[in-house]
């Protein structure tokens, strides 16, 4: 052993560096740099990062005869090839090489990080456009406001006893054979369409029926406690529409019902439309009347809607000969226009006479009453019965039931009954006549015996 280390040649052979271990920057390191470039190919999907040239490394870098402290590179290539499934990271990096791999990894987390603030954002987002939205998904523009269940078509039990007539109903409910029939499909199927109702202002423990009226007292009769009910949350102008424009729907609506209705609607537009701004004035912005849009959603005319609207103005017992049939409704419409006065006395006059003004006379006592000439004999006038109706032509005719009694032969013609009627009608007036002249010397008797007694 001794000898050995004597020996010069195995000093020169381990002076000198191996072959795995050839210092940096010479040409046996550079399977190294190959890993290391393989390695960042690898690498999916990443944004290419500027990389500093890589300076040779210095000469001081290893110090002669320590080769054995530098990391071994070979044996890294030969796991390399062995398990090519492991991870190239086991290897250890330079530090030019792990500032690299650090700043790719700062440009791979960015991108997520600025995702996550843009997905946090949009849940955000997502989050309130849900708060504005209900269960299922209805915006809540489109949501009805429904009292007491907060849900679109909510329908709720209320006992029959708690719902009020909507105040100024104008649509009648009648027990007519309708209703018998729907009693009858309440008894055995219930009430198959909720009815709509709204809180009531005096109380709020009680509710206002504003469609369903003929359904409430169908309940009634039929002896059920509870109806089927949507709530809902409504200021009183839009009850009011919403109450006529379901009720319109029915069929055989009395021109007075209707006048009611279209009055009762026509104020309730005017007061949600209100007076337009200054800004609208300004700009001649001029808005359609109540009356046009009225006319437009019934489909009747506007003169129609003006002559309905106008029976609201008659006195009680003209509407009720207009609900009658008695009272046409232009002529109820001239009628109208008269003072209070007038118009009583035109109805005291029409029941004595039992006859009605035409459209003509109704519309002169409009013109009379408007410039202040309007007079009671006027008024009376306009019911008086026309020299025609004062001498009607005389026919009578009788019945074979009529006269068969008094003529029971069979063969007895039509001749035979006139001249048989006017035989008795000359034995009547004889003694008609004689009965008169009886009364006349009576009566002329009476004065002469009071001549005698002065």
């Amino acid at each position: 052993m001794a000898e050995e280390k004597k020996n010069p040649l195995i000093g020169a052979f381990r002076s000198a560096p191996a072959k795995d271990q050839e210092p940096p920057g010479s040409k046996a390191a550079e399977p190294e740099k190959a890993v290391v470039l393989s390695k960042e190919k690898a690498k999916p999907a990443e944004k290419p990062v500027e990389k500093k040239a890589e300076k040779p490394a210095p000469a001081y870098a290893v110090k002669p005869g320590k080769a054995e402290e530098k990391p071994v590179a070979a044996p890294a290539e030969k796991r390399d090839e062995k398990k090519p499934e492991e991870k190239p990271s086991a290897a250890p990096a330079k530090p030019e090489d792990k500032k690299a791999a650090a700043s790719a990894k700062a440009e791979e987390k960015k991108p997520a990080e600025d995702k996550g603030a843009e997905g946090m954002h949009e849940s955000k987002k997502e989050t309130e456009k849900k708060d504005q939205t209900d269960a299922d998904g209805i915006p809540e523009d489109f949501r009805l406001n429904i009292v007491g269940e907060g849900t679109l078509g909510s329908v709720v039990m209320l006992p029959v006893e708690k719902i009020d007539d909507f105040e100024g109903h104008p649509f009648p409910v009648q027990d007519d054979k309708d209703m018998l029939d729907l009693v009858e499909s309440i008894k055995k199927f219930g009430v198959l369409e909720p009815v709509t109702v709204i809180r009531s202002g005096k109380d709020p423990e009680r509710y206002e029926m504003v469609a369903g009226h003929r359904r409430k007292h169908g309940c009634a009769l039929a002896g059920v406690a509870q109806i089927p009910a949507i709530v809902r949350d409504m200021d009183r102008d839009s009850a009011i529409i919403y109450m006529v424009d379901s009720n319109l729907k029915r069929e055989n609506i009395s021109p007075m019902v209707k006048a009611r209705a279209y009055t009762m609607k026509l104020e309730a537009m005017k007061r949600k439309a209100g007076r337009p701004t200054k800004a609208q004035a300004e700009a001649g912005y001029k808005p359609m009347r109540a009356d046009e849009q009225l006319a437009q959603q019934t489909g009747e005319s506007r003169a129609t809607i003006q002559r309905l609207t106008r029976l609201t103005k008659l006195e009680p017992e003209l509407q009720d000969m207009v609900e009658e049939k008695k009272l046409p409704v232009n002529s109820a419409a001239d009628i109208s226009y008269l003072k209070p006065q007038e118009q009583k006395a035109l109805a005291d006059a029409i029941k004595r006479e039992d006859k009605v003004p035409t459209g003509a006379k109704a519309a002169e006592l409009k013109k009379e009453s408007q410039a202040g000439k309007l007079t009671a004999e006027k008024i009376e006038q306009t019911v008086a019965p026309s020299k025609r109706e004062m001498f009607l032509p005389l026919k009578v005719t009788f019945t074979e039931e009529e006269l068969r009694p008094y003529f029971p032969k069979k063969d007895t013609t039509i001749a035979d009954a006139k001249r048989v009627v006017f035989e008795a009608l000359d034995l009547r007036q004889r003694a008609l006549n004689r009965q008169k002249a009886k009364a006349e010397q009576e009566k002329t008797a009476k004065k002469a015996a009071s001549g005698k007694e002065r």
